[in-house]
């Protein structure tokens, strides 16, 4: 799926720093066309340069594994995926030394995010979501989501602590690798919705998946839970020609296979 927001022309980064960045991303098999939509989308979003948003994302620039990189990626895609929702405000967290990624707002409510890319040895077949208790893949990834939240809850819990922002968003980014389809989005919400129920969560936490993909009905497999009023920037009346296609991801082959961020 590739989703569609207007970018403009006026972002720019240090050439050294996105030429290093480019090494870094093609060595693990990124395409680096896809990367820079994907970078300066978030940029724009951010209303900063891609060298001062990603080194607030904690990336640093030398680093060249490919789980960090990947990492920074799904951070990326993630602010992309809110600014489509018509979050606004967004900037990274630099304060503290365990912290939320970003911070956003939404209606003028501020809320902060914690993005957790899934990795390559989560169990991504889902298979039918609403029954995964008597699903082995779908209890399998039921287990990889409950378990990355509660490595990062506390983390969030003090980053809410130290930036006094109470509302608070767990998101985990699915990459490509098997190439998810989810079955629809009311079975994801009500996925979710199990999940957090069962961690007895209050009003302040919210629940999210996001994979840059449409289900077989074309809604997008992005949703968060408990849901919030969410309002679609440059949805079915915008024209086509008026927006640049934003990549799900920076794959080797379009998304199909390959890395992605």
């Amino acid at each position: 799926m590739i989703v569609h927001r207007k970018i403009k022309k006026n972002v720019s980064g240090s050439k050294d720093f996105l030429d290093e960045l480019k090494l870094s991303a093609e060595n693990i098999g990124m395409n680096w066309h896809k990367c820079k939509v994907i970078i300066y989308a978030a940029a724009e979003t951010c209303k900063m340069s891609p060298e001062k948003l990603i080194g607030g994302l904690d990336y640093n620039i030398s680093d060249t594994k490919k789980e960090n990189l990947d990492a920074v990626f799904a951070m990326l895609r993630a602010i992309n995926q809110f600014a489509l929702w018509g979050f606004t405000n967004v900037s990274p967290i630099e304060s503290g030394k365990s912290h939320a990624d970003f911070k956003l707002e939404l209606k003028g409510c501020p809320y902060i995010v914690e993005v957790r890319n899934s990795s390559k040895d989560a169990q991504r077949s889902i298979g039918d979501l609403a029954n995964y208790k008597y699903n082995n893949n779908s209890y399998e990834f039921y287990k990889y989501y409950t378990n990355v939240f509660k490595e990062k809850r506390q983390q969030l819990e003090s980053s809410s602590i130290e930036t006094k922002i109470s509302k608070k968003i767990f998101l985990v980014v699915v990459d490509s690798l098997p190439l998810v389809r989810f079955e629809n989005k009311d079975t994801l919400l009500e996925f979710l919705g199990r999940i957090y129920k069962e961690l007895e969560l209050d009003s302040n936490w919210h629940l999210a998946l996001m994979t840059g993909f449409c289900d077989h009905k074309g809604e997008p497999d992005s949703c968060i839970y408990p849901p919030v009023s969410l309002t679609i920037v440059g949805g079915d009346d915008a024209s086509a020609n008026a927006h640049k296609q934003i990549p799900a991801c920076a794959g080797t082959a379009g998304g199909e296979s390959g890395s992605i961020p």
